[in-house]
């Protein structure tokens, strides 16, 4: 398959939102947000995960037939038809989430009219059909660590178990990231590579 960013391209990334002539400041935004991913306290958060075959799931994987369109292909390529069909169905805008903002509910109102959701509530139904499929996947608020810019997004993590960590996947986008060896990337892999791009510019 020939998805996503082969390789992050962050000179024309009108997307995210890069301007040029701010390179210094992102490099020192990068380098003071710097975090420590492993931890020795006792503060890490205990994720309990639904059974894949509870109610609410088995509903969002019978009624979309998400079995069908997920394929029979490997891990991944289940993992990216599945972040592909969800990025088709929902269209993103800037708008406030539905409520309930749950998968049934969102899908749901796209089947009956054309309306645009926003990227909490695509993250949401990518999480919940990722979940349906006995992905472990987790929904994550990305916000600015620059204390003047308001804005922020919603993406969907993924754990795959053949490459043993978590993915990033956007699917108000309908993108992922990989590295220059064509890798997917997790968040931190991101946050990485975005500072050793911009080091090189």
């Amino acid at each position: 398959m020939d998805y996503g960013f082969k390789e992050y391209d962050l000179a024309g990334d009108n997307m995210f939102g890069y301007l040029p002539e701010f390179k210094d400041y992102y490099i020192e935004l990068l380098t003071l947000a710097d975090f420590d991913t492993e931890s020795n306290s006792n503060d890490n958060v205990d994720f309990k995960y639904h059974i894949h075959n509870s109610e609410e799931l088995k509903n969002i994987r019978d009624k979309y037939q998400l079995e069908k369109i997920a394929g029979d292909g490997d891990e991944l390529s289940k993992i990216l038809i599945l972040m592909y069909w969800v990025s088709g169905k929902l269209g993103h805008g800037n708008v406030m989430p539905p409520l309930p903002c749950n998968a049934l509910h969102i899908l749901s109102l796209i089947d009956r009219e054309t309306i645009k959701v926003n990227c909490y509530a695509i993250a949401t139904v990518l999480n919940e059909v990722y979940l349906s499929m006995g992905f472990r996947s987790r929904r994550v608020h990305c916000r600015p660590y620059d204390a003047y810019d308001m804005d922020s997004h919603v993406i969907t993590i993924v754990y795959s178990e053949s490459l043993r960590k978590w993915l990033y996947l956007d699917a108000s986008w309908g993108i992922y990231i990989t590295n220059k060896h064509g890798e997917l990337l997790s968040i931190n892999e991101f946050r990485n590579y975005l500072e050793i791009i911009l080091k090189l510019d």
